[in-house]
């Protein structure tokens, strides 16, 4: 197609998307305009419909008319090539540019509607009194900015906003005014100076103008003060009440001193309220006196600090690359406003601390800033302040903060005087020190009291004594290797030439100011710089000195840290010095408020019903135990009040004011110690109601402490820890080790029940459960599905708090402890005749305690005596709900609980044996775990949770029972469990599925990681006393339970990938560094000494197995030996094929296969087990040689530490002979179990007239796999998957063999001997038959 043009027709093509297209000027007429053969029609029409002109005109080649010859073809042909080509290229860029800036513009309008979804609609409400004031940098404004800050304080309800860098007249440069200006928009008022601003709601604003708008303006613009009545509604008639808002923006890092100067002279000035000259003057303004509400906020473009104590080290990790600002300088400016406090900075009155910050793009920090100044009087009227980060609507790199002000003067509540507190970390520890302070306060508390002295006396002397020799605890000290006297005369000296030395450094520059060319000046300048740099050097060298030797001591001062790993963290949280760790929660009620939730919790009397008191009655009781009961009367021995001292934890104290740590430290002096002997037994023998009046006990500090559930503010989700006074605590130590005893003695204590019991903790009713889960999941995995088992976790609502103590009383008085007795007195003293304070304080200070009360109900959370009294109670309470739960079951025509059959002897077998054994064994049923006040029913689906017209499930019959003895179940914690399957119930804060156990343990172990980790960053520890730490917190959360459970090799990875971030974490390297050094994780854990996961769980493990082994069957204190060896008892059993399901599932292996992996890796035969860890010794050994092996192996896998520590040399334990050697045990089992057999199939009569089973036919028999032959003396054999035939000589001379023990098969190729692994390896597969 081709158009001729028109003579003189104009060339420019103007388009409607604005896209012009100039054709050059024509030669002659008889140019021709041919479309671009090149493009289709599609393209045609789709350039059509970004450019509606005819497509032709967007090809449009000039061809010059030459003559006709060869010679020119080519090249005219290229020159129009290289035109389209051109014009093409012109045409896309233009498209993509309109293209990209409508997308540009729906990508920002999206942008702008998702962060409007984001901001809430309406802020949060003021209340009456109070004014929501913001701060914020505008960063160069402009109007459109200050409409868009106009909305943000609209929707958060900001009524006052105090503005820094705001120039709303100017977009470019920002020119300095010399008065102020007022920008006006919908109602709102910014009166601005060019540099700070102050932005006023539509009703302050017209009660700012109603006062004729007072305001102070400095010269340089950069600090205005605002003059607002506290009642915005207040009549302009009236004498009105002030307060005072000033904003202020500070100057750049590159002004000089003098602007510096300037502007703290100005903030200076406008912190003395009565010298501010308001204009115009008014009411307002004379109403202004020092007692005025006046607050300071803004930019200080510095970081401010109250302490300039240590001025080196208190930015922290906040400091920038490049000095902001002169920090030191600007500190000591605001330390000169006497009476002035940084609202910010950490208050007792306010509980927490808020940090503003900015991110600087060029140095990658984070900056400090918008500190606002308060009068220390005013300091209560600020109710709240808030950091939000979330300014995006502003466009702004910088922070904006929220404060809440009271602007009705209230009187404060009198707090008093801080009651002090001595520094008891100098008593700790086994430094010559800590030896030296615990001999001088023995000494001098011997001195001061004699035999005679009374217990008020005495106290008082203690509590004196013990603050003049520890000294008073410092409010935040985050150095604690600092507060000892020689490490503060080794420091002091240097901080004081330091302080000079930067003292001279700036009047030196201010001289050098003053007379550039001043060439000795600069000599001295450079000198000072160089002197203030060495001892800077030397400064920290120091510290990492006495920090390296003081945590030297204190690690070795915990030789048992497992053992009190609580107190051991407490006082690792002092490593943490570098930056600022997250702070805690505080407490969000006051102390009278959490007596009441207390009080009212413990209200209901107490009751005895008539059934319960019935079935005490009938509770058999044998002579023994009446004979034992009289003992518990007997005068207390100078033996159980050393026992008692020595089991006192080192916790918080009472409210007498002794620590427990100190009446241990002076129980070492014999004098001493005879005292307070005689005050314990002066405790015991006086009746229970003098107590308080002899001064020989007081009322307990009930401290409240958070479940670490969610929502935080919720009082149920709190638990109420008593703290008694340090005599009572010596005497409840006495009292428990008797109960303890006593109560194993009846008849009471129930061998399913594992809390609080010598010798019995969570591992133990963690090993029940699992064990239970493991043998149904692998009875139902041969295809066993005849019943559903189940078990149903219930929990009691405030077990202690609401115990009924009527009935424990009857059970002790039936057991023939006597009523009126000095055990029973004791014990109405601790739980009836003791009233309660709430401390919410870290002092005994009257604002943090509450009034007294006494509750009517419940055992005293904390108390040394609550854990036996109600094992007491709740082993009543579980006898009686068994006893009414198989009547009702027998009703309904079922059986309650899960039968077991098992056998004493630790003899590990297979699963598969264990459901096979016809050996005579001991039978019992399971029917309930009581941990503490959990307790877990088992059963089946039908009895547990299905109620009918028969009677009620088992679980509503034992809740029934439990109300009878007063006392609630849980609503909402009724959890159910199915044995064989998955889930994610937990007993005892361990999962009962071994897959949801390990993923709760690595959940544990991380958040043990992030508590830690901050306090060693950047500490002087070496790696391997790192290492110990790391062991300490990160594996015990990881590793907890797992030495009850069958742990996969995948969960171990896990596991170890974790410890492994840790170990990168504390040798300061990562995964490319690593690989680029070539360094594995072997190297790391050489250098911080510790061992795998792997091997510290095996050596947990085995620990649990002897342990187990040791255990003598038959006691109430062993019932966990009963599930080491056994399996569910529900009679016979024949095993379904493996092609429907009747295997064992390789992610379900049970702990005794993995014992018996266990003892082959130590050297050991399993079938010798009982005679092996009978002797501990013996055992401790062996557990050790093979850690130390794991250790030697993991060395050898690394790339630098392989000859670091000697080969134990010990090997895997293997059975003799050939593949086919058995044990003379387990040879003589299986010939027992043929001949059960035989007889069985003798002793079956064949029916008459039976049907004889017809052969397979041999068309199905080929389609099954031919079998491999494993005897020698055939001729032939099937290799591999192709199952080609093959001789014997044939078969030897292939080189592929399994190393399996005892296999030995050999193949041609290696695929197939992958095949035959994939296959033997299997759960029932012929590896697990040899």
């Amino acid at each position: 197609m081709s158009i001729e043009a028109v003579p003189n027709e104009p060339t420019n093509h103007s388009h409607d998307n604005g896209v012009d297209f100039a054709a050059p000027p024509l030669a002659s007429s008889s140019i021709r305009f041919a479309c671009n053969s090149g493009f289709s029609q599609n393209t045609r029409f789709c350039h059509a419909q970004f450019f509606p002109q005819p497509v032709f005109a967007h090809h449009v080649s000039t061809e010059t008319v030459f003559p006709q010859s060869y010679r020119n073809r080519k090249r005219r042909e290229r020159h129009q090539n290289r035109v389209r080509e051109k014009a093409h290229l012109e045409r896309e860029r233009k498209r993509r540019m309109i293209w990209n800036q409508v997308c540009r513009e729906n990508r920002l309008r999206e942008n702008q509607a998702q962060e409007q979804e984001l901001v809430p609609s309406n802020g949060p409400p003021t209340l009456d009194g109070h004014v929501r004031i913001g701060a914020i940098n505008m960063e160069k404004s402009n109007p459109e900015k200050l409409e868009q800050l106009v909305r943000l304080a609209s929707r958060r309800n900001w009524e006052i906003v105090v503005v820094s860098e705001v120039s709303p007249t100017s977009r470019h440069h920002r020119q300095p005014i010399q008065q102020c200006r007022h920008w006006k928009w919908e109602g709102w008022e910014m009166v601005h100076t060019g540099m700070v601003g102050v932005l006023l709601n539509p009703s302050w604003s017209a009660a700012w103008h109603a006062y004729r708008a007072p305001k102070h303006r400095s010269n340089t613009g950069r600090v205005l003060s605002v003059a607002l009545p506290c009642d915005p509604s207040t009549d302009p008639l009236r004498r009105p009440s002030v307060w005072i808002v000033t904003a202020v923006w500070a100057p750049i890092s590159t002004s000089t001193t003098e602007e510096l100067d300037e502007f703290w002279d100005e903030v200076e000035h406008a912190a003395s309220t009565t010298e501010l000259a308001f204009s115009p003057s008014c009411a307002l303004s004379s109403a202004i006196s020092s007692n005025t509400l006046h607050m300071v906020a803004g930019d200080w473009n510095a970081q401010l600090y109250e302490d300039p104590a240590e001025p080196a080290d208190v930015l922290g990790r906040y400091r920038p690359t490049a000095r902001h600002q002169v920090d030191d300088y600007a500190t000591c400016r605001v330390m000169a406003l006497g009476r002035w406090v940084h609202a910010d900075s950490h208050r007792p009155a306010i509980g927490n601390r808020h940090r503003g910050t900015w991110y600087s793009a060029i140095h990658r920090r984070y900056y400090e800033i918008d500190w606002m100044l308060l009068p220390r009087a005013q300091l209560q009227r600020l109710v709240s302040m808030t950091l939000r980060h979330t300014t995006d609507d502003l466009q702004t790199q910088h922070s904006a903060k929220e404060y809440v002000f009271r602007l009705a003067a209230t009187q404060a509540r009198h707090r008093g005087p801080r009651v002090p507190r001595p520094d008891l970390s100098i008593l700790r520890g086994t430094s010559e020190a800590a030896a030296e302070a615990r001999d001088t306060l023995t000494h001098r508390v011997a001195q001061a009291c004699g035999p005679d002295t009374s217990f008020d006396d005495f106290r008082r002397v203690v509590a004196h004594q013990t603050l003049t020799v520890c000294g008073e605890m410092p409010r935040s000290c985050r150095k604690p290797w600092l507060r000892s006297p020689a490490a503060s005369r080794e420091i002091g000296d240097l901080n004081t030439e330091c302080v000079c030395l930067r003292r001279t450094k700036r009047e030196l520059q201010q001289a050098l100011h003053d007379t550039p060319d001043d060439a000795s000046t600069l000599s001295q300048l450079d000198a000072c710089r160089q002197r203030h740099n060495d001892l800077k050097k030397q400064q920290r060298c120091l510290l990492r000195s006495l920090e390296r030797d003081y945590w030297e001591q204190v690690l070795a001062s915990h030789p048992t840290q497992a053992a009190d790993s609580f107190r051991f963290y407490k006082t690792l949280r002092t490593l943490q010095t570098k930056g600022t760790y997250k702070a805690a929660r505080q407490n969000p009620f006051a102390p009278d408020e959490w007596r009441d939730h207390f009080s009212n919790i413990s209200s209901q009397p107490e009751s005895l019903h008539a059934d319960v008191e019935n079935f005490i009655t009938t509770l058999p009781v044998s002579d023994h135990v009446r004979q034992w009961s009289l003992t518990l009367d007997a005068d207390i021995t100078d033996k159980e009040i050393n026992t008692a001292m020595q089991r006192l934890r080192a916790g918080a104290g009472g409210g007498d004011g002794i620590p427990p740590i100190v009446l241990k430290t002076l129980f070492q002096d014999p004098s001493l110690a005879s005292l307070i002997r005689a005050y314990v037994r002066r405790l015991w023998s006086t009746p229970a109601t003098e107590w308080k009046d002899q001064g020989l006990d007081g009322p307990g500090l009930q401290v409240p402490l958070w479940k670490q559930k969610e929502p935080f503010a919720n009082m149920d989700k709190w638990r109420g820890v008593v703290l008694l006074w340090c005599i009572p605590r010596v005497l409840a130590k006495v009292l428990n080790h008797r109960g303890q005893q006593w109560f194993e003695t009846t008849d009471l204590p129930l061998p399913e029940s594992f809390g609080f019991r010598t010798g019995l903790g969570t591992d133990d009713a963690l090993f029940m459960i699992r064990r239970l889960d493991e043998e149904i999941s692998a009875w139902q995995s041969f295809g066993w599905n005849e019943t559903t088992y189940e078990a149903g976790l219930m929990d009691l609502q405030k077990a202690y708090p609401t115990a009924n103590k009527l009935p424990f009383w009857h059970l002790l008085f039936h057991h023939g402890v006597q009523a009126q007795g000095p055990f029973i007195n004791a014990l109405r003293g601790f739980h009836c005749c003791r009233d309660y304070c709430i401390k919410t304080g870290p002092d005994t200070s009257p604002a943090s305690l509450s009034a007294p009360y006494r509750p009517a109900r419940g055992f005293g959370e904390g108390d040394g005596t609550s854990p036996w009294a109600w094992n007491v109670l709740y082993s009543g309470m579980v006898r009686y709900s068994l006893a009414k739960r198989p009547a009702s079951a027998a009703r309904r025509g079922l059986a309650c609980g899960i039968p077991w059959r098992w056998h004493e002897s630790m003899d590990l077998c297979s699963s598969w044996t264990r459901k096979n054994d016809g050996r005579p064994s001991n039978q019992t049923c399971v029917e309930v775990t009581v941990f503490a006040d959990d307790t877990t029913l088992h059963g089946s689906r039908q009895e547990l949770h299905q109620s009918d017209e028969h009677g009620s499930a088992g679980m509503d019959v034992f809740a029934q029972a439990v109300a009878d003895w007063g006392s609630t179940e849980h609503p909402d914690k009724r959890e159910v469990h199915t044995y064989g399957t998955p889930s994610r119930v937990c007993l005892v804060g361990g999962g009962i599925d071994p897959g949801e156990a390990v993923n709760r343990s690595i959940q544990r172990g991380l958040k043990c990681w992030a508590k830690i980790r901050p306090a060693l960053k950047n500490s002087r520890l070496s790696l391997q006393q790192k290492g110990k730490l790391l062991m300490t917190f990160l594996y015990s959360g990881l590793a907890y339970s797992c030495k009850t459970r069958a742990t996969r090799q995948r969960d171990v990875l896990r596991m170890q990938a974790v410890m492994n971030t840790a170990c990168r974490y504390l040798c300061r390297t990562r995964l490319p560094k690593m690989r680029e050094q070539h360094v594995n994780h072997s190297d790391l854990r050489a250098l911080l000494g510790i061992p795998t996961v792997q091997a510290a769980m095996d050596r947990e493990q085995m620990r649990w197995l002897g342990h187990v082994c040791r255990m003598h069957p038959g006691l109430s204190t062993t019932y966990a030996k009963t599930f080491a060896r056994g399996t569910i008892d529900v009679g016979a059993f024949q095993r379904q094929a493996s092609a429907h399901g009747g295997r064992i599932s390789a992610d379900r292996k049970s702990l005794p296969d993995m014992w018996v992996q266990l003892c082959h890796k130590h050297g050991l035969d399993e079938n010798h087990l009982d005679e092996t860890a009978r002797d501990r010794d013996n055992w401790k050994a062996i557990l050790d040689r093979r850690f130390a092996q794991a250790l030697f192996e993991d060395r050898q896998a690394s790339h630098r530490h392989m000859d670091t520590l000697p080969n134990p040399g010990l090997e895997p334990w293997s059975r003799p002979g050939d593949r086919r050697g058995m044990s003379p045990t387990a040879r003589e089992r299986k010939s027992e179990l043929q001949r059960q057999r035989r007889q069985a199939a003798k002793a079956q009569p064949k029916a008459k007239g039976a049907a004889v089973p017809m052969r397979r036919p041999a068309a199905a028999a080929k389609r099954q796999p031919r079998q491999v032959q494993r005897h020698h003396d055939k001729k032939v054999y099937y290799a591999g998957h192709n199952q080609r035939k093959v001789s014997a000589e044939d078969r030897e001379a292939w080189e592929y063999v399994c190393d399996f023990p005892g296999c030995g098969l050999k193949f041609e190729t290696s695929r197939a001997l992958n095949i035959h692994k994939g296959k033997a390896n299997k759960p029932g597969g012929t590896h697990s038959q040899l």
